[in-house]
């Protein structure tokens, strides 16, 4: 007879088991949608974005985290393809919104730098441009998970658009056309400045030969391409034409008037040889002033009433100004030159400082009281740093700079401000403005540097060695880093190097935390000895914005490699070094490698 087993055998939970491997999935899948990157880019960038990418942004990252809970859920292969879709489109619109303010960005900075000169359009209409571009609006919606944008009368997916297109376009990029190239003499300034070292016992003698040169061009026609700009000079400075520029019809349609019409081809002889013989007496003269003997020219816009301006010519250019003066009524002006191309504009109150600094102070010969003397200044020793001339406080980049378009998401923003000239100067930038998350240029790509790890960097060189706290903030140090894509490290580093993080004496009395414009001839004078080798800011913001903006233009590496700059000694574009310190790339890259690693990690 059998007895029964005694024994409780447990069978598996079949339930348990697969709730806990749909967990497993769960998870799986929740780590291949943070993979993909999309919500740490969108919390990246979204503060960069304006108008109706912000929008398109927005509404992207809510469809990309609905088809990530989707798929999440149910883990079925249309909802990932939704999700990577949703992913995609992200990034789209996020690359596509910095490539095109980057662009648009450096077109306009180049136009401010070169004074809006040399384009076909006026400063107006440049601005005007500038301002639609970037208030630019389009309609956009989505079907089935998919940002379409309205095309003419139509919507078609996000990358059919011409907004969201790869393919330059009217409708994503802002180029400024330029004027087709002036002639060499197309401004009498030009001329007058060639031959300003002409012999003569007088200021008439050497008129008359100038002259002589002059009628010897027009003459049978023995200069063809000098009558031609004499021609042009004509239609601009007298007939009021081609502002904002010519084409190669407009002058040869003015050659063959200057040909068939013998009233026409006298009127515009009789017009050069006038402009030349006032600009040739601003060009020649000199005195012990400072400045050169004045010249009185007639000023005004086309439909203005004409001004008086004494004009006097600098010794020294100071940046593209080589003549400064001012009108009856006390309006300052300056003479420019770009490209041996000269034109006198409005002064600003920057210029005008930045002049008088140099020369002295600019006699008013409209003024009824005798004029005391003017006292000629101390010829400032050559500045190896930056050199102060070749950044006004409130000029833009100077030279072009030449951006290799690589791509939608491969270019950082950089939307100047509108800064014009002629105008008062804008607000300097506040520490409210810079970027206050992390540093996104880096030389250590292990290291995040947030606030909290660049705080402790400052703190080695200050507080930590019962120094003073130091007035530049971590925000200050992530924003210009972000603003103008320098590395973190070499921004830190530089400014250790300098004046440990703005507290040395020199640094604070000027806010300029990284010399940039304090030449070296003031570093063993104290006081108002220093004064006239020191560039002063309002603030320590916009002392760090002027080292950004010009550090990154001068001495960013044409590779891309910021290390190059130890490697290759710290130069910047045309070899200049950036410190008389032959071991101030030792320093620099010790401290990118070595100190900073240590007390940021």
């Amino acid at each position: 007879m059998s007895t029964s087993d005694t024994n409780v055998y447990k069978l598996p939970s079949f339930s348990k088991q697969a709730f806990k491997l749909q967990q497993e999935e769960k998870k799986e899948r929740g780590t291949e949608v943070s993979a993909t990157r999309a919500e740490d880019t969108y919390m990246q960038n979204k503060h960069l974005l304006q108008g109706d990418f912000a929008r398109d942004a927005g509404n992207a990252f809510g469809a990309f985290q609905e088809a990530g809970v989707r798929y999440k859920k149910t883990g079925s292969e249309s909802d990932r393809l939704a999700m990577k879709e949703a992913s995609s489109q992200l990034n789209l619109v996020i690359g596509a919104a910095k490539t095109q303010s980057k662009i648009a960005g450096d077109q306009y900075a180049s136009a401010v730098a070169n004074q809006f000169d040399g384009y076909s359009i006026s400063k107006e209409e440049i601005e005007k441009s500038y301002a639609n571009f970037n208030n630019r609006s389009w309609e956009t919606k989505f079907e089935n998970g998919k940002m379409m944008v309205k095309e003419g009368n139509a919507f078609v997916p996000i990358n059919q658009s011409s907004i969201y297109s790869s393919t330059p376009n009217p409708a994503n990029t802002y180029m400024i056309p330029k004027a087709v190239q002036q002639g060499k003499y197309v401004l009498a300034d030009s001329f007058a400045r060639e031959f300003r070292s002409v012999s003569g016992a007088s200021t008439e003698e050497k008129l008359s030969k100038l002259n002589a040169n002059i009628d010897y061009r027009f003459n049978e026609g023995n200069d063809p391409a000098f009558i031609s700009d004499a021609a042009m000079h004509y239609e601009i400075n007298d007939l009021g034409k081609f502002k904002g520029g010519y084409s190669a019809d407009d002058r040869r349609s003015a050659e063959k008037r200057y040909a068939e019409d013998p009233q026409y081809a006298l009127a515009v002889q009789e017009s050069y040889k006038k402009d030349v013989a006032v600009k040739f007496d601003m060009y020649s003269g000199s005195s012990a002033s400072g400045y050169g003997n004045p010249s009185i020219i007639g000023y005004g816009k086309k439909g203005e009433e004409k001004r008086d301006v004494a004009l006097f010519t600098l010794d020294k250019k100071v940046g593209n100004i080589v003549a400064v003066g001012k009108d009856s009524d006390g309006n300052s002006y300056k003479v420019i030159d770009i490209g041996g191309v000269t034109s006198t504009q409005p002064a600003s109150e920057v210029d005008m400082a930045l002049i008088e600094g140099k020369a002295g102070k600019i006699p008013n010969v409209f003024s009824s009281e005798k004029s005391e003397p003017v006292e000629a200044q101390p010829e400032q020793e050559p500045q190896e740093e930056m050199p102060k001339q070749e950044m006004p406080k409130e000029q833009m980049p100077g030279e072009e700079q030449q951006t290799e378009n690589k791509g939608f998401g491969e270019l950082e923003l950089d939307i100047p401000s509108m800064r014009t000239t002629g105008r008062a100067a804008p607000s300097p930038p506040t520490e409210s403005d810079y970027s206050t998350e992390i540093a996104e240029s880096k030389i250590s790509p292990k290291i995040k540097f947030d606030e909290q790890a660049v705080s402790k960097v400052v703190a080695h060189w200050t507080t930590d060695q019962g120094r003073a706290k130091s007035p530049i903030t971590p925000s200050m140090i992530i924003g210009v880093s972000n603003k103008y894509d320098i590395p973190v490290e070499i921004t830190m580093a530089m400014l250790a190097t300098e004046g440990n993080f703005g507290i040395s004496a020199r640094q604070k009395k000027t806010k300029n935390p990284f010399n940039w414009g304090n030449t070296t001839g003031g570093d063993t004078k104290k006081g108002k000895a220093q004064d006239k080798f020191n560039t002063y800011y309002d603030s320590w913001e916009e002392g760090i914005d002027a080292w950004g903006e010009g550090f990154s233009r001068l001495y960013r590496p044409e590779s891309g490699d910021w290390s190059e700059l130890w490697e290759k000694e710290f130069v910047r574009k045309d070899g200049k070094r950036y410190a008389t310190d032959k071991n101030y790339e030792k320093t620099i890259a010790s401290i990118v490698n070595n100190t900073i690693p240590k007390y940021a990690s």
